[in-house]
């Protein structure tokens, strides 16, 4: 995917001189930056796709974004009433084999091989800016998003970006950029490079011991009674002990008629969610993260990763109900409230109810998709099963 210019809208050039030391407290302020909703990608996505050339279809867009989160963030304008995002920032984190592939001409910058790219838990080797749509008023949000890549994790990987045009080749030379970068004894004369600060002996100690404690968080489909078992331990944490929600009213007989998705921090049982199925839509619902894991990124990875089944199944309405303090959870992933105030109320709580429209998927599953793949385990669609290998 090309690397977009920024838009010509007035000065873009920052006061800071170089990306490391530029004041996001300040060029930040009355901005804010998020993982979008697959909805909003596919908006912007649309709106730059009108502007540059060779940018990457939406779909592996989406891929990438599902396989590592950090890979986007948008831009939004506090105050904006509608709270849609006016600016994107994509990057791909590259581990140690993409960056190799990035210089010797391997690497698929418009469709790149997920086995390129690192995951959201893995240290990146490089990373390089995929596409930047930014405008005058949203140019300060660069600051907010290289204080994200400031941390231990990502401290120590050097930035690649590939200007689409002289004046974002321009802006980028102001704020540290340098072309014609190398590695590994490779040049590449097309690419320009930010080589992050030097790092200390007692930085690299400290990287070491934040990253050893980074939670691991992952979302899988429950196969088994022993993996369904955690889902009932965090249900019983999260809405018996915490919300005082009856027994009866918890596990309510439908959930041996669902799909549920586990989700772990280090390995650890740490929370859920549960899809219903219905003719023309699916239902998302039973979200519960158990308390001391509510600082971490489990939730989103939840709601994300059901979406994303959902879509694959060929859902293009889901429909959903949270309590109304928590509607903006799921107003970043795309559900658009049908009323500002709650609704109808169970278990002594009110709640709003809220839908999903989504774009069809280019995978979706179909009756033409073959006899052995419909027959694997559910979400495992893409690794042979056992009826294969036997």
């Amino acid at each position: 995917m090309a690397q977009a210019a920024l838009r010509e809208s007035g000065s873009t050039q920052p006061t800071a001189r170089t990306l490391d030391y530029m004041d996001y407290t300040r060029m930040g302020r009355g901005l804010t930056i998020h993982n979008p909703s697959h909805a909003q990608i596919e908006m912007l996505i649309g709106t730059a796709r009108e502007k540059i050339e060779g940018l990457a279809d939406t779909d592996v867009v989406l891929s990438v974004y599902e396989h590592n989160p950090d890979s986007i963030f948008v831009v939004t304008r506090k105050g904006n009433r509608d709270g849609n995002p006016t600016g994107v920032m994509a990057q791909l984190p590259l581990n140690k084999a993409g960056h190799d592939a990035l210089f010797d001409g391997t690497l698929d910058t418009v469709a790149p091989d997920l086995k390129y790219v690192a995951q959201q838990h893995e240290v990146p080797s490089a990373i390089y800016s995929w596409c930047m749509v930014l405008d005058a008023r949203t140019a300060g949000g660069i600051s907010l998003l290289i204080e994200r890549f400031s941390s231990p994790k990502n401290i120590q990987a050097p930035i690649y970006c590939r200007p689409a045009t002289p004046q974002a080749a321009a802006f980028f030379k102001t704020v540290g950029f340098t072309p014609n970068p190398s590695w590994n004894g490779l040049e590449h004369p097309d690419l320009m490079e930010y080589q992050r600060k030097p790092v200390t002996a007692n930085d690299a100690e400290l990287i070491r011991s934040n990253l050893s404690s980074t939670p691991d968080c992952n979302v899988s489909v429950v196969h088994s009674f022993e993996e369904f078992h955690k889902i009932v331990a965090v249900r019983a944490a999260t809405y018996m002990a915490e919300h005082d929600c009856p027994y009866d009213e918890e596990f309510d007989g439908n959930d041996f008629s669902c799909t549920h998705m586990l989700g772990t921090v280090d390995g650890e049982a740490a929370g859920c969610i549960r899809i219903r199925y219905f003719a023309s839509f699916a239902k998302i619902e039973r979200l519960a993260v158990l308390q001391r894991f509510r600082r971490t990124r489990l939730a989103e990875n939840l709601i994300r990763s059901a979406i994303s089944l959902c879509r694959k199944k060929g859902y293009r309405h889901i429909y959903g109900h949270c309590e109304p303090r928590v509607r903006r959870l799921w107003m970043r992933h795309g559900f658009v409230p049908r009323t500002k105030e709650a609704t109808f109320g169970f278990s002594s709580r009110e709640y709003l109810e809220g839908d999903l429209i989504l774009d069809p998927a280019n995978d979706v599953l179909t009756p033409e998709s073959g006899p052995l793949i419909l027959n694997r385990p559910e979400g495992d669609w893409a690794t042979p099963g056992i009826l294969e290998r036997g």
